[in-house]
């Protein structure tokens, strides 16, 4: 988001319809995601006239995609609403009506596991072999323990210890590694099936942490994300509903898309330049796969903490150019919004949501500042 130069075009005043004011703030949102859309929908709700809304790409929603394939919905994107109470995304949806045919399959109580039915999963030797259920909840319940722990060196100060490498995947591996080799009743062959569980356990929770491995995610920072209270949410209509919700009352000529920005100009300007599987499994007929990491304008599909970075980093994302104390100029001409620079619900959508609000306020609170600032002036 830019904060540009004082339009004279307008006689409509930012802050309040009582007040007509001469000039307006020129203001460009640089895309048009979650936290794009909403900011410009603030800036409007709150006078703001004179926005624009540059999208690289040929469509709208960012890292939010619905395809309708014959009678079903799939999300290349966004897929979960994560919690409710207090979410500004469940709320949006269910005041809309979007979550008014969401069967008990698209609703989950409890952490999201991608290979779960009803709450229990199930899981599948490499020749077929079904493991049997009270197994796989006995593992279950010992890598979920596990991950408590991973949770309190950020919660409660706890010092991470050398031998982990401040690794999240390190720490879980050891930890469950030593707990499975030292229980005293479990087979020889059913520990080796537990630590083959871990693998994969592993790999879905780097599946929901966005990362590579979680090797790669900071252990001492890992207990900073906050989830919201209440059950997770699928949208059966699709998350572009929610999209679409935000971008309704903004009038389409505000939204240019195609426009990539490859430069941003400080003078009040913006610059547009153009393992071999189950044999018994039939083939596909057709693979529709999202390609967000490759994607020029993407660049990847949602942010976490890595080893050696920290909240910090976030916030430092988080702060509009130029930073105040290192210059004279003009303050709040860059902001930055977006899931990754929310501190406490990055990876998410309502940190997008809450994003884009937080930067349109500062925006706002800056212009209703200096209308104060002017209008108490003593006349001379």
């Amino acid at each position: 988001m830019q904060s540009c130069e004082i339009s004279s075009d307008s006689t409509d005043d930012p802050l309040s319809s009582g007040l007509r004011r001469h000039r307006q703030p020129r203001i460009v949102v640089i895309g048009a995601g979650l936290a794009g859309l909403t900011a410009t929908k603030t800036l409007l709700e709150s006078g703001f006239t004179n926005v624009t809304v540059l999208e690289a790409s040929d469509r709208i929603g960012g890292r939010v995609q619905s395809i309708q394939h014959d009678k079903a919905i799939l999300e290349l994107g966004a897929t979960w609403i994560h919690g409710a109470n207090g979410n500004p995304v469940y709320h949006l949806a269910e005041d809309s009506g979007l979550l008014e045919h969401t069967t008990d399959e698209e609703r989950s109580v409890g952490r999201i596991s991608l290979y779960a039915k009803n709450g229990v999963a199930h899981y599948q030797t490499n020749n077929g072999k079904r493991i049997p259920k009270d197994l796989v909840e006995e593992f279950s319940d010992l890598y979920n323990e596990v991950y408590e722990l991973t949770q309190e060196f950020f919660q409660n100060g706890k010092p991470v210890g050398a031998e982990s490498q401040n690794s999240v995947g390190i720490f879980t591996r050891d930890v469950v590694r030593r707990k499975i080799m030292l229980d005293p009743d479990d087979s020889e062959n059913t520990k080796k099936l537990k630590l083959s569980m871990l693998q994969q356990y592993l790999k879905v929770e780097s599946c929901e942490s966005s990362s590579p491995s979680m090797d790669e995610v900071s252990l001492s920072e890992f207990g900073e994300w906050t989830e919201i209270p209440g059950a997770h949410h699928v949208i059966p209509g699709g998350f572009m509903q929610v999209v679409e919700l935000l971008a309704q009352d903004i009038p389409a000529r505000m939204i240019r898309r195609g426009k990539p920005v490859r430069r941003i100009h400080w003078n009040y300007s913006y610059s547009e330049e153009i393992s071999q599987g189950n044999p018994n499994i039939p083939k596909p007929r057709r693979i529709l796969r999202s390609s967000w990491g490759s994607n020029p304008y993407i660049r990847g599909s949602y942010s976490f903490t890595r080893v050696g970075s920290s909240g910090g980093d976030v916030e430092r994302l988080a702060t509009p150019l130029p930073y105040a104390k290192s210059t004279k100029a003009p303050p709040l001409q860059v902001l930055f919004a977006g899931e990754a620079t929310h501190r406490k619900y990055y990876s998410t959508t309502h940190g997008a949501l809450l994003s884009g609000q937080r930067e349109a306020s500062r925006l706002i609170q800056m212009y209703q500042d200096l209308y104060n600032a002017e209008t108490t002036k003593p006349n001379m």
